[in-house]
């Protein structure tokens, strides 16, 4: 057995290449998981290095378009544990009952803030982020 020092980097970039490869194939469930993952390190970082990171992002967004749009001012906390909901989901037992969502979006929804947050950190995506967002957005 060999011990490895694996950059924090490189491994969200690992789990991160492997959930979109996972989404191609429809595996959505195992998808949402390592992109979660992902999003979750490369945000670390981020923070880390005192940068904004996509949920921040998603969160400011999602509050002013409720404040507006229905007057309610929404918690962060309350935000960002729907956003986060298909994952903590798949990785917490929570009250045990069935999961529901929709798979396939809430692993694009995912994978979308993981390759946000390594565009933050790196400055580039890879061939496969770009492969992802060619293949699942008709429009690019």
């Amino acid at each position: 057995m060999a011990i490895v020092s694996v950059p924090r980097e490189a491994a969200a970039l690992t789990q991160l290449e492997r959930a979109i490869a996972l989404y191609m194939e429809r595996d959505y469930i195992p998808a949402i998981t390592l992109a979660g993952a992902a999003e979750s390190l490369l945000g670390g970082l981020l923070k880390y290095k005192g940068r904004d990171h996509a949920l921040d992002g998603d969160v400011s967004a999602a509050i002013a378009f409720e404040l507006h749009l229905t007057g309610e001012d929404l918690s962060r906390p309350r935000v960002i544990s729907d956003l986060n909901y298909a994952r903590d989901q798949l990785k917490h037992f929570g009250d045990g009952a069935d999961i529901v969502f929709d798979l396939a979006v809430a692993a694009y929804d995912m994978i979308e803030r993981a390759i946000g947050n390594y565009w933050r950190l790196s400055g580039t995506i890879t061939n496969t982020m770009e492969h992802f967002f060619r293949q699942s957005c008709p429009d690019v």
